[in-house]
């Protein structure tokens, strides 16, 4: 797979994918591997089409993201695509009329003979770019565009923003189904006041940004990967109340691992809220509740 610099084309034939992407969910994923299977069979190479930066931020919200860049292109390589290009969305971009975008882009950039898009997509200067312009535009410049319909799951229809919502709501398991993979957060490991240590249970902290989706404040079951291994964990996302703490932090425990892993990237899968973060009379009790989890953890196979 091969990452497209801003100045690069293509003067192969294409089929590309365009959309945020964000999270690389069972939808995605049905429209990607629609992307591959058509691309192989017309003798096309597959595209994706994306964004560097959320395309809904720049228009005054606030997304918190499910992937970062570097989780979104290991999940697109493990699916097959063959090329992606990031774009910047910015105000100048959002300004580009559809029409510019089909034909300056698409036609001109990337040589598209294939276009797949969600049912719901829209593009260019006020979003007045619709599936049904590029089929249109389609029939001109001669490409074919395919519409995937809406994806349901237990009768809700897979999306970016409901999974953001049950990763709010701590509903890791149900998030599970609608991403394909447990949800997952990577950072480096920063020192900590070493509470855990005093207490018997050592805990890696790890660095966040405050544009990734965190999942709600509360104590999780939770598998880590370290250096290419996984460790069954325990995580607890919030304050630290029992000590007075006032910043969040995401703090893993994981048991009979004694390494020194200070400074180096993990990532945390999560599976199972297991209780609500709350402040203890002590820390004793703190470490009786403590115990209590990883005898639940115990019950799990990871």
């Amino acid at each position: 797979m091969k990452i497209l610099k801003e100045k690069e084309l293509l003067q192969i034939p294409t089929a590309i994918a365009i959309g945020n992407f964000d999270g690389i969910h069972m939808g995605h994923r049905i429209l990607l591997e629609t992307l591959k299977i058509n691309a192989k069979c017309n003798n096309l190479v597959s595209l994706v089409f994306t964004f560097e930066n959320h395309t809904s931020n720049v228009l005054g919200n606030n997304i918190k993201y499910l992937t970062t860049i570097k989780k979104k292109i290991k999940l697109l390589e493990e699916i097959g695509i063959d090329y992606i290009y990031f774009q910047k969305f910015d105000k100048q971009f959002a300004s580009l009329s559809y029409i510019d975008f089909i034909k300056n882009i698409l036609i001109d950039k990337f040589n598209a003979k294939m276009i797949i898009i969600g049912f719901d997509f829209r593009f260019g200067k006020a979003k007045e770019g619709t599936p049904k312009s590029l089929i249109d535009f389609g029939k001109i410049y001669n490409f074919q565009t395919i519409i995937i319909p809406p994806i349901e799951l237990n009768n809700k229809i897979i999306s970016s923003s409901l999974i953001r919502r049950l990763i709010e709501e701590g509903d890791v398991e149900t998030v599970k189904m609608f991403l394909g993979r447990y949800y997952s957060i990577e950072g480096k490991i920063i020192a900590g006041q070493r509470i855990g240590t005093k207490l018997g249970f050592p805990t890696a902290n790890i660095s966040y940004t405050d544009d990734i989706c965190i999942p709600k404040k509360g104590v999780y079951i939770t598998k880590t990967l370290i250096d290419g291994r996984f460790y069954k964990s325990i995580t607890n996302i919030g304050v630290r109340p029992t000590i007075n703490g006032n910043i969040l932090s995401i703090e893993t425990h994981i048991p009979l691992f004694n390494q020194n892993i200070y400074n180096k990237n993990i990532e945390i899968e999560f599976i199972k809220y297991i209780r609500e973060e709350k402040k203890f009379d002590s820390l004793e009790k703190l470490k009786k509740q403590i115990q209590m989890d990883l005898e639940l953890l115990n019950q799990f196979t990871i």
